[in-house]
Order: C-alpha cells, then sequence, then structure tokens
C-alpha cells in the first residue's frame, strides 16, 4: 500500500515534472563582457543576481575567466569576463 507520502515525493512515479521555474540556458557573448552585457542580450528574461550565480559557476568549472575590473562613478566595479580559449574549457561549456 503507497503512503501519501510516497505519492507526494514520488517513489513509484519513473518521470516526475520539476517545480519552479525552468531553466534558461545561457550563450556566453565571445569577446570580453559584463554581467549587465549578458542581461540585456537575453532581454532581461533572468536578473543580475541570476546571470552572477551562473558566471561564478562557470568560472568555478573553468568555462569562463576574469578578465579585470571596469570602474564605475560610485560604487562596486562591473566585472569583466571572457571565454577560456583552452579546448577542454570549450567542450565542458555545452554542458552548462
Amino acid at each position: 500500500m503507497e503512503t501519501k507520502i510516497e505519492k507526494r515525493q514520488g517513489v513509484n512515479n519513473k518521470t516526475r515534472r520539476g517545480r519552479g521555474r525552468p531553466e534558461i540556458k545561457v550563450d556566453w557573448p565571445m569577446g570580453e563582457f559584463t554581467v549587465e552585457d549578458v542581461s540585456n542580450s537575453l532581454n532581461r528574461s533572468l536578473t543580475k543576481v541570476a546571470i552572477q550565480l551562473k558566471i561564478n559557476k562557470a568560472v568555478n568549472l573553468g568555462v569562463l575567466e576574469r578578465v579585470g575590473k571596469q570602474p564605475t562613478r560610485n560604487g562596486r566595479p562591473r566585472l569583466i569576463y571572457k571565454l577560456n580559449t583552452e579546448e577542454e574549457t570549450l567542450n565542458d561549456s555545452l554542458s552548462l
């Protein structure tokens, strides 16, 4: 006999529909870019925080590398990133 908890957790279900927002794939621009550049290219479908989290994950995986900082008038500087050009990491970028 199946309990309510097992039904809710989908123990017997082979495929389970995910909850929440669907994942949005990000194609990193060629050349140097900032979070704002990626946000503009996605037509603002992701917040800047969500884009920054994806960038941090890609930097940790070696897909992207941090190139420098762009000073702003006031507040924090903008970080500049670019795709890592090594062949190994380009293959990994396809899986993001």
